[in-house]
């Protein structure tokens, strides 16, 4: 197993997120489903909708792309998808357990890189670079610019994440970069913009799971928790919600106000697939 000493919440985030979806769903997805009306919105439908977010994603691949660099792979499902569609494919994310787990899944079929992307140096070209919910974690200012240095003319970039509105107060949900900045950046740049697309209403039900997963079952775990803490070790429980209370409230208010849900996320962020093409 894979240790790191400087681990950011994130990824503590992202690891037990894949500790859950192998032992409650039985797959290795960790992105956004895509959901359609009439679904139930409940777990059980989760791995349904997210391999419909891989389907639609995958359909926006061009015809022309042979060879994909895949940006933050996640444990490599999506990468997958594009080996069993005669793509050649190279991953490249930061070493971490999800990395661990792309590399077990993938083989020897596809190289798969430990580094930062905007560390990442090119060696070769691709006819694309894939961002797969991984473009909000790099620096704006260099997330596209740094792209493009593995693709020649005529080379595509593909977005999908979700990304910030204008003209909106600071949001209860994090994330993102702003996406009129993005379209500027792109003309900028000399990228064309062939295809976008807004999917914020079929993804936006994932934020509505996570609340009511928070309010039935991390809320209350939670505050049997403190009891216990506070019942068992009163004084050392009280000096570190006081040392902490900043941190503490943060983290409560984040999960446990009710803010974090998909009304919240249609009124503050934007959910785009974007396919560019560097002129």
């Amino acid at each position: 197993m894979y240790i790191q000493k400087d681990v950011r919440s994130r990824d503590i985030g992202l690891e037990t997120g894949l500790l859950l979806a192998r032992y409650l769903l039985d797959t290795e997805n960790l992105h956004y489903g895509y959901w359609m009306p009439g679904v139930e919105v409940h777990f059980r439908n989760l791995p349904a909708a997210q391999e419909r977010y891989t389907e639609f994603l995958l359909s926006h691949v061009p015809a022309g792309a042979k060879s994909v660099l895949d940006v933050g792979c996640g444990a490599g499902v999506t990468a997958e998808k594009l080996l069993e569609r005669g793509l050649e494919v190279e991953c490249v994310a930061p070493e971490s357990g999800l990395l661990e787990a792309a590399r077990k899944r993938l083989g020897e079929r596809a190289r798969v890189h430990a580094a930062r992307f905007q560390d990442f140096a090119p060696t070769r070209k691709f006819d694309m670079v894939m961002f797969s919910e991984s473009f909000q974690y790099i620096p704006f200012e260099l997330a596209l610019p740094h792209a493009l240095k593995f693709i020649d003319s005529g080379g595509y970039v593909l977005i999908c994440d979700f990304f910030k509105v204008k003209g909106k107060k600071k949001s209860p949900i994090g994330g993102g970069h702003k996406i009129y900045e993005l379209e500027k950046q792109a003309a900028q740049l000399g990228c064309e913009i062939l295809t976008d697309i807004d999917i914020t209403e079929q993804t936006a039900p994932n934020l509505d799971l996570v609340d009511d997963f928070m309010r039935r079952v991390g809320k209350p775990g939670y505050e049997m928790l403190m009891e216990h803490a506070m019942a068992s070790y009163p004084r050392t429980t009280k000096l570190v919600r006081w040392w902490k209370r900043e941190q503490i409230d943060k983290v409560e208010h984040k999960y446990f106000s009710g803010l974090r849900t998909g009304k919240t996320f249609a009124e503050y962020k934007t959910y785009r697939l974007l396919l560019l093409r560097r002129k």
